[in-house]
């Protein structure tokens, strides 16, 4: 899957502005790339796993399934005006690098 080939949705009109995008790995597993701003910088970026676009739009997804900011985890940080396509290519470029190297669990809670 190419980072052009992801389709983000975007809800940048109010605070706090949010893209996301629903993707699988491999085996099939969805997930649920979130990234939020909030009226400061920086923007914080989630990975919702084992949930749709559907449930998380709705708010049926489990919480435990939702990261802590792997922005501010992989020291990554994006401002207000900055690219959003990079933005959003730093999220989907973190979460196939856990996938591929079976990292994602350092990025949930305990």
């Amino acid at each position: 899957m190419r980072n052009d080939s992801v389709k983000w949705d975007d809800d940048l009109i109010w605070c706090p502005s949010q893209c996301y995008a629903q993707v699988a790995s491999q085996d099939g597993t969805p997930y649920v790339l979130y990234l939020r701003w909030r009226h400061s910088d920086p923007w914080e970026a989630s990975i919702v796993r084992n949930t749709t676009l559907k449930a998380f739009n709705n708010g049926s997804y489990n919480p435990k399934n939702w990261s802590m900011d792997v922005f501010e985890m992989c020291g990554q940080y994006y401002k207000q005006y900055d690219d959003l396509t990079m933005i959003k290519d730093a999220l989907l470029n973190i979460w196939r690098s856990a996938i591929e190297h079976h990292e994602l669990e350092k990025y949930y809670g305990k």
